[in-house]
């Protein structure tokens, strides 16, 4: 049973609303959604999430053993024999149930399988350049979108498509940033260690960030999207929160809570917009129990990645240089 924790706390509940929440969005799309394939949608990309998670605890095991120890012990004590045996469960399982829907889904599918194994796994490997990951990241919440309106019987090709890419492409360069230093450290070329010091890192963010919401008001201004997603505006107040709160942060704890408050921002933005394209009780239910499911796994502490991030134990003050890497807080 313990050995059964450390595997769901590797496969990171949490991360799952991304993709649930894009094949949501899609699939309710559907004059008459059913509920069957409501939920064998919403396990499909549960596991699918959860396999890429199991991938990327495997390939990076090194790395991790210097920026998420805690992680790295995981994998040791699951046994990276079992951490291989759970991932050719995982991915049959979802051909297997994706088969069931129809033959464009399954493609679908097969597509987002070959971006979560993709992601961390040699020779492909995307996290390895910056732009990659980030597409490959968007393609985790765009996929099963796509997935989730083909199941409906709908176009996927919509003006909401290029909004959730947009926005998911810009967020995926939120989560490197408390981990910048340790990244550096361990040689890491992400997002967020390319940049020459950890202010332009938030300042490129933050210009990415508002994206999505100019691609927002440009297409309500030419009538490709309807004038109620102006709503969607009322999230940039939590945005510039975020980033004068990474702006003026000086410890990496203040860094890692402000990461978890953009990763429920995210996943709020796209609950929001469930509920703006279908405005129905089931939409407000899908949205509310998200978020209590998100709240419930961070209580149970349900997640390879610590609540305090361990940087704080491997980092100089932020204001300081660090002779070693030559990033700046300012």
């Amino acid at each position: 049973m313990n050995k059964v924790l450390i595997a769901v706390r590797l496969a990171r509940p949490r991360t799952w609303a991304f993709s649930v929440a894009g094949y949501l969005l899609g699939y309710m799309a559907a004059a008459t959604p059913a509920p069957s394939q409501m939920i064998l949608g919403i396990m499909i990309f549960a596991l699918g999430t959860a396999a890429t998670n199991l991938v990327n605890a495997y390939t990076d095991v090194e790395e991790d053993s210097i920026n998420l120890p805690q992680r790295a012990e995981m994998v040791k004590q699951l046994g990276r024999r079992n951490l291989v045996h759970v991932l050719w469960s995982l991915y049959p399982l979802i051909v297997i149930a994706s088969s069931t829907i129809s033959p464009l889904f399954l493609l679908i599918v097969a597509v987002a399988e070959v971006d979560s194994i993709g992601y961390s796994l040699p020779p492909l490997r995307f996290k390895q350049h910056p732009v990659t990951a980030l597409l490959s990241f968007s393609g985790a919440v765009v996929l099963p979108y796509v997935a989730g309106a083909v199941a409906a019987e709908a176009s996927p090709f919509s003006p909401l498509l290029l909004l959730l890419g947009s926005f998911m492409f810009a967020y995926g360069t939120v989560k490197n940033i408390p981990d910048i230093i340790v990244d550096a450290k361990a040689g890491l070329k992400t997002t967020a260690t390319i940049s020459a010091s950890l202010k332009r890192t938030v300042e490129t963010s933050t210009i990415l960030l508002l994206t999505p919401y100019l691609l927002l008001t440009t297409m309500i201004a030419l009538d490709l999207l309807s004038r109620t997603y102006i709503i969607d505006l009322i999230f940039l107040p939590f945005l510039a929160y975020w980033s004068l709160g990474n702006a003026k942060a000086t410890d990496a704890q203040t860094l890692e809570m402000l990461h978890r408050f953009g990763f429920v921002y995210a996943v709020s933005f796209i609950l929001f917009n469930i509920v703006i394209t279908y405005p129905s009780q089931a939409s407000l239910v899908i949205g509310l129990s998200t978020l209590v499911y998100i709240t419930a796994i961070s209580r149970l502490s349900l997640d390879s990645r610590p609540q305090q991030s361990t940087i704080g134990r491997q980092m100089k003050p932020l204001r300081q240089k660090d002779e070693t890497l030559g990033i700046y807080r300012r």
